[in-house]
């Protein structure tokens, strides 16, 4: 009975996830920070935050992602890692700036995000900005916002 209760639910999530796939950013959910959580899946977060946010990236992290890990917490900012299921090098990183009145920088790069440097060749794109990022840039990041990167190896 169990069993049968689970498909039940993962059918009809699988429903409400296919309704708003491929949907511009912002349709629903216009809390950016608690669609990237819940995509993450952490603790005590909703995931029909990113359904209802509708961006196919966050989807895709929700859907594909493996553990989330957090890979700094600072009294600045807060950055996480999810790799993607069955893929090597693929996945995506947030990072949270935990200030209510000023803006933080992130440094794109291998060390802040964790990723491999040999041989280190990534696409980068900021997901919620819908825009590329390369090694090095600098990415201001608003108070209390969030900068959702995902990256695929190109090795």
């Amino acid at each position: 009975m169990n069993t049968i209760r689970h498909w039940i639910a993962a059918a009809i999530f699988a429903c409400i996830g296919s309704a708003s796939w491929g949907q511009p950013s912002g349709t629903g959910n216009d809390d950016p920070c608690a669609a990237v959580r819940a995509a993450l899946r952490q603790a005590g977060t909703d995931s029909a935050n990113v359904v209802s946010f509708g961006n196919d990236e966050l989807l895709a992290c929700l859907r594909k992602g493996g553990n989330a890990m957090m890979l700094v917490d600072d009294t600045d900012a807060e950055i996480w890692g999810v790799g993607e299921s069955g893929a090597k090098d693929d996945g995506w990183i947030a990072v949270f700036n935990k200030s209510t009145d000023t803006e933080t920088v992130f440094v794109v790069s291998h060390e802040e995000m964790g990723l491999q440097t040999c041989p280190g060749n990534y696409a980068l794109l900021d997901v919620l900005g819908d825009s590329p990022l390369r090694m090095g840039q600098e990415v201001k990041v608003k108070p209390r916002g969030v900068l959702f990167i995902r990256y695929r190896s190109l090795d």
